[in-house]
């Protein structure tokens, strides 16, 4: 969670390469302690069974959880937006 915390205001984006049966337990934290940032994961990429799901961890998550065993996963976690000044 520390982890988490440090990107509560980091406005680059973060690249996340974790194996597969770490996802979903990640992306309940990140539902709990960044729920309006938007996600993105990459199945199977550069493979001709790439896809790509976008959205809420909370509803990242539930796609997550169809995808095939054993597919390669990455996750792109968008910043903290930032007010103009």
């Amino acid at each position: 969670d520390r982890f988490l915390k440090g990107l509560r205001r980091e406005g680059a984006t973060t690249v996340m390469f974790l194996p597969p049966s770490a996802f979903p337990r990640l992306l309940e934290r990140l539902e709990r302690m960044l729920p309006h940032r938007i996600v993105t994961l990459t199945v199977n990429m550069t493979k001709a069974d790439e896809r790509v799901h976008q959205g809420t961890a909370a509803a990242l998550l539930e796609q997550f959880r169809s995808f095939p065993h054993g597919s390669e996963v990455t996750l792109v976690l968008s910043g903290a937006r930032t007010g103009r000044r």
